[in-house]
């Protein structure tokens, strides 16, 4: 009831705003009112009468009308951006956000998760980290011979909440799951959807390359299965007083090894630096992390924009063998987290130059003995997991790197993905079933069969959400009203007239924000996912209310009223403050 009450409301207000729009074109110019607006009535359909763009012109009117939508939103974000302290920062990005639901210029609908699922993983034994790659290395992972109950599920959560952050749920959590009778193994199946078009992690921006290479190279720090940054090739760091200058301690001993294990150079400073040269050259559509906004390295920006100034011009070199140093151009807070992405991964200089790599100017993917990640017998490995086999749209095998630093500290020695592309939406169940994998989202028809066998009762979870937003967006300069220039297709039923108004109403903020609120995303979802799940993949937001919390206590602006937030706030709590 108070939902339909609500949405009668919102729709009253799209109601009452469109009315108005007439009565601004016969009364105005009373202060604080729009100026008058004379609508042409003109019956013509808006697709014939749609006449070819003026590129520039059309996006020099975009850039106004946005930019005057969006502007107490960036004003903030900026603010926030030249804000040195963590949490004020955090506190202040809540608050833009805000700004940029109140600007209403676009709809949060779902996250990736929130799906009915069955496993033998035990939760919480891949890292959660809502940002990073990290949450594809599966080394750690605890995973039973036998599907984990609910209860026992469950459990393990709330024993993660209880020591998040001691270091110890791994070992708990070990001696939970023995105790309940379950038989650890060090095996792990699962499935993928797309095979990787290269093994250079650092030359794409393909999530399906990144997903099958993660787990081949360590990072500088990764986030543990407790979600706390550890460090991993960097035994320890130091950062200068004007917070510029980042000085990394890289781990000694550590080796670069082929598919098939065999040493060929050791990992030193040096091969970050290679990375990071070779990525901006590679230029595969992550490299923007690196510069203004972003990393802030200093002179990356340049350096990608015209690679014959020289790799000198930017802020990464090895002071030594074992001594890396990051030059920023700005401080940045979180630049530490930003190890975890693979954009930041090493890369062995003489392997890569082995395989016809070069660098600035010289870098030439087509040259014909360039071969570098073209296959998984083409990259050097220094992770904890080596690629030893893979047959297009069949399979991926990982085996545990004998080499590895970490090696006595992993619980997975084997991995098996196992492609499936969808067309049978049963065989993923089946499979799990069977031990074939060890985890699987119950889609539509899985769930019925899986309800009818007893195992949903017995076993199902709901899986978290990630990071991940999916968003609606108001056009609030369309000028398009067909999808082919011939207007044979997708053609709109407006008229010219009805055209006018449409784009005055979008042009509006009190009519977007009726028009968000009148719609039902329950519903929508539920077209997807079912009633059940329908709320449960629910995104308010763009960026996860549980993403990151304040450090320390932060006294901020909440529409008009000096307000503190207590250190452990989280960003939504301040977001829906605002």
């Amino acid at each position: 009831m108070k939902n339909t009450l609500k949405k009668a409301v919102a729709l009253l207000l799209v109601l009452v705003f469109v009315l108005s729009l007439t009565a601004c074109g016969k009364k105005g110019g009373e202060e604080g009112e729009p100026a008058p607006v004379e609508i042409v009535v003109d019956d013509t359909p808006a697709a014939e009468a749609q006449q070819e763009v003026d590129v520039e012109a059309y996006n020099a009117d975009s850039a106004t009308i946005y930019d005057d939508a969006l502007g107490e939103f960036y004003a903030t974000y900026q603010k926030a951006n030249e804000t040195d302290d963590v949490s004020t920062k955090y506190a202040l990005m809540a608050i833009a956000e805000a700004k940029l639901q109140e600007a209403a210029l676009m709809i949060p609908i779902y996250s990736r998760g929130g799906n009915y699922a069955i496993g033998r993983v035990a939760p919480y034994t891949v890292s959660p980290s809502l940002w990073g790659n990290d949450q594809n290395r599966f080394q750690m992972a605890l995973v039973t011979t036998e599907p984990l109950t609910t209860e026992d599920r469950d459990a393990l959560k709330g024993l993660w909440k209880d020591l998040a952050g001691t270091g110890t749920y791994l070992a708990e959590a070990k001696a939970y799951l023995e105790g309940k009778g379950y038989t650890l193994k060090d095996t792990y199946s699962l499935t993928y959807n797309s095979d990787p078009v290269t093994f250079d992690t650092l030359s794409t921006s393909r999530a399906a390359d990144a997903e099958i290479t993660d787990m081949t190279y360590d990072r500088l720090f990764e986030y543990d299965v407790e979600n706390v940054l550890q460090p991993a090739i960097a035994t320890g760091y130091t950062v200068s007083d004007d917070e510029l200058t980042y000085t990394f301690t890289i781990r000694e001993g550590v080796e670069w090894v082929d598919s098939q294990g065999r040493k060929v150079a050791d990992l030193t400073a040096d091969d970050y630096v290679a990375g990071i040269q070779h990525a901006m050259d590679a230029q595969g559509g992550l490299e923007y992390l690196y510069g203004a906004g972003y990393g802030y390295i200093a002179g990356a920006d340049d350096y990608i924009a015209d690679p014959s100034i020289g790799f000198d011009a930017v802020g990464v070199k090895a002071v030594d063998d074992y001594t890396l140093e990051i030059t920023l151009s700005q401080p940045n807070s979180y630049f530490n987290t930003m190890w975890t992405y693979s954009i930041f991964a090493p890369m062995s200089r003489s392997y890569y130059e082995s395989k016809g790599g070069k660098f600035g100017v010289d870098f030439d993917a087509a040259a014909e003995d360039y071969t570098y990640g073209t296959t998984a017998d083409d990259i050097a490995y220094c992770g904890p997991c080596l690629i030893t086999s893979i047959t297009a749209e069949n399979s991926i095998v990982y085996t545990a790197n004998p080499t590895y630093w970490n090696a006595d500290g992993i619980n997975i020695h084997s991995i098996t993905m196992l492609y499936n592309d969808g067309s049978d939406p049963t065989k993923a169940y089946y499979d799990m079933q069977e031990g074939t994998i060890d985890a699987c989202g119950l889609n539509s028809s899985a769930l019925e069969i899986a309800k009818g066998d007893g195992w949903f009762d017995k076993c199902e979870y709901v899986t978290s959400n990630d990071a991940t937003s999916f968003m609606g967006f108001y056009n609030l300069n369309r000028t398009a009203f067909s999808n082919a220039t011939d207007n044979t297709l997708g053609i709109s039923t407006q008229t010219v007239t009805d055209a006018q108004r449409t784009g005055l109403a979008m042009k509006n903020v009190h009519f977007r924000r009726a028009l968000s609120f009148a719609f039902d995303r329950v519903t929508y979802n539920a077209q997807s996912v079912g009633d059940e799940l329908a709320a449960a993949s629910l995104r308010n937001s763009y960026v996860p209310g549980n993403f990151v919390s304040l450090e320390n206590d932060v006294t901020v602006d909440i529409n008009g009223t000096s307000t503190t937030f207590p250190a452990g706030t989280y960003y939504g709590e301040i977001m829906q403050a605002q």
